[in-house]
């Protein structure tokens, strides 16, 4: 009851300021009313075209938006508005007015998932929780008697895309737990030292390195980091990807070989050999080239999450933890789990960063953010950093915390305190060291 009125006053809320900004009702499910408000009276620039002709407001078009530096504040107000309406909207639809359909009376839902799709990757439906909101994730809960654990993989797409690229130099650098990968490149390409690579900086590094994965051209990528297609931003666009590839050109033979393998023999392969297959008949050169160059880095993500999720459950099986350990949601490189408070969470985070971090020759480590909690938004988002999950494991993963005794907020407040004082250890080591001066 609570969820579905968290809900209902996003959607209150987030309308009420949408009718403020436009001067006047309207419906955000109307495109006609859409395209007046957005173009007529907000004069929001027009990005791309639906397939009937018409100015679109879709998600790429809002995202677009968001990240111009030509749209006013107003106007991104506007937008992330209407963004927070559509997603609410969309959650009540296809979600909480279901309820009653998902659940069993004692809380429990069972998603349907299906683990064969082209990417490799596993998705669910009826309902779909891979789409949920933050909203939604804190009201799903443990139930009495267990706690939330998650885990993701970290830049998991960089660092397979290095690893198989042969970069030995990226390879290297990312053997350090503290380096990010996007800040690593931001450096490289804007001649400004790792530390003092601004948030934008590490964006726009993003930016440029999806725009290489999944084929932009010069124009379109020009448009995605500046704001719009001009030939000022084309030429920039371009500039940026040579700075890329500074210090990894080998990186270069690697998406061209991922491209050929596509049309040359009408599959692509990921480091385990899986293929995904393509039809020359139905896609365009140029689109089998996007894919096949994304479906091996891809395509080597699902294979290793998937990897990791059977060493786990094996590991959860030897262990006669079957029922104590559920492996409750699949999320891409993420999982979600409910642990009972039996089993020592030192122990456990030992047991799942094992059964993740695939050590694989030549490779750089395949580290994993993780977090507990008592519920899966707290889980998510309290991110234990890798040096600190390596102290625990080594410490307490055998034996466990000898504070232990199943009390859930006590360990919500260890685990922040472990990350606040890893956090100022590390900035005061950096202080001190007189390099760094």
């Amino acid at each position: 009851d609570d969820l579905v009125k968290a809900i209902k006053n996003d959607i209150n809320t987030s309308y009420a300021r949408l009718v403020e900004i436009a001067g006047r009702d309207f419906n955000p499910k109307s495109s006609p009313d859409m395209q007046n408000v957005c173009f007529n009276i907000l004069k929001l620039p027009v990005i791309d075209k639906t397939d009937a002709g018409n100015p679109s407001t879709g998600k790429a078009t809002r995202k677009a938006w968001l990240k111009s530096n030509t749209t006013t504040d107003l106007q991104k107000e506007f937008v992330s508005c209407l963004n927070t309406y559509l997603d609410a909207r969309t959650l009540e639809s296809n979600f909480t007015k279901n309820i009653d359909k998902y659940a069993t009376v004692d809380g429990l839902m069972f998603s349907e998932v299906q683990q064969f799709l082209a990417t490799g990757r596993v998705s669910t439906k009826n309902p779909n929780y891979q789409g949920y909101s933050d909203t939604v994730k804190k009201y799903i809960v443990p139930r009495y008697g267990y706690y939330s654990m998650d885990a993701d993989y970290s830049s998991v797409e960089a660092r397979i895309m290095c690893s198989m690229a042969g970069c030995t130099n990226m390879v290297q650098k990312l053997a350090d737990p503290d380096a990010d990968y996007h800040r690593l490149k931001a450096s490289d390409m804007f001649g400004v030292p790792y530390e003092l690579v601004t948030d934008s900086l590490r964006k726009m590094s993003k930016g440029v390195n999806f725009g290489i994965l999944y084929g932009l051209g010069d124009p379109n990528l020009g448009a995605n980091l500046y704001g719009e297609v001009s030939p000022e931003n084309t030429r920039k666009a371009k500039h940026q990807k040579e700075l890329y590839f500074k210090g990894m050109e080998e990186l270069r033979d690697f998406i061209d070989i991922s491209k050929k393998q596509g049309t040359s023999q009408n599959f692509s392969t990921t480091y385990f050999k899986r293929r995904r297959y393509y039809d020359p008949r139905k896609e365009s050169k140029s689109k089998i080239e996007r894919q096949s160059c994304n479906a091996r880095i891809q395509g080597t993500a699902a294979d290793i999450y998937k990897l990791a999720m059977v060493r786990l459950f094996t590991e959860i099986k030897n262990r006669g933890w079957i029922g104590r350990v559920l492996i409750s949601a699949f999320v891409h490189d993420e999982c979600f789990l409910e642990v009972h408070n039996s089993i020592n969470p030192a122990i456990m985070l030992k047991v799942l960063r094992n059964a993740m971090m695939l050590d694989i020759e030549g490779w750089c480590p395949l580290y994993t953010g993780m977090g507990f909690g008592r519920n899966w938004y707290e889980a998510k988002h309290t991110e234990i950093p890798v040096q600190v999950q390596q102290r625990i494991s080594e410490e307490y993963g055998e034996q466990g915390f000898d504070w232990w005794t199943g009390d859930v907020d006590l360990l919500c407040k260890y685990t922040v305190n472990a990350i606040l004082n890893y956090k100022r250890d590390r900035v005061l080591d950096y202080l001190k060291n007189e390099k760094n001066w």
